[in-house]
């Protein structure tokens, strides 16, 4: 992403991760700083490799790009996904693309509940 920015002679203001931080949840550390530094008129463009980034939470995602995003004039881009909020008809597909990444959250918590049970129930350490 570095390079992307560094590509398109953008200014790299700062970089946030939430390492060990589930996309389900926006509170995030990082996430919440970020949101402060964009409040308080620091950053107008968000860039992550993919919508996923930004989060997994169909409703709260559909918030900060509708709604969030443009009252604080900032430019939303998800590099992989083709997402730019300057493009309007590429975000035409933007939600459906939130409902799935939501929807594979769910099926992969499902899955690792259903793993650590059946550890569990064979005596294995957990």
């Amino acid at each position: 992403l570095t390079d992307y920015v560094k590509k398109q002679g953008w200014h790299l203001a700062k970089t946030y991760v939430d390492d060990g931080y589930s996309g389900t949840n926006f509170q995030r550390p990082s996430f919440q700083n970020m949101i402060k530094d964009i409040e308080n008129g620091l950053i107008n463009c968000v860039i992550t490799k993919d919508l996923s980034r930004l989060g997994r939470n169909y409703l709260d995602c559909g918030l900060y790009l509708e709604v969030f995003f443009p009252e604080n004039n900032v430019r939303y881009i998800a590099v992989n996904d083709g997402v730019d909020t300057l493009n309007k008809s590429a975000m035409d597909i933007t939600p459906f693309r939130n409902i799935l990444n939501e929807m594979y959250s769910a099926d992969v918590s499902v899955k690792i509940k259903s793993a650590y049970r059946a550890r569990f129930q064979q005596g294995k350490f957990m």
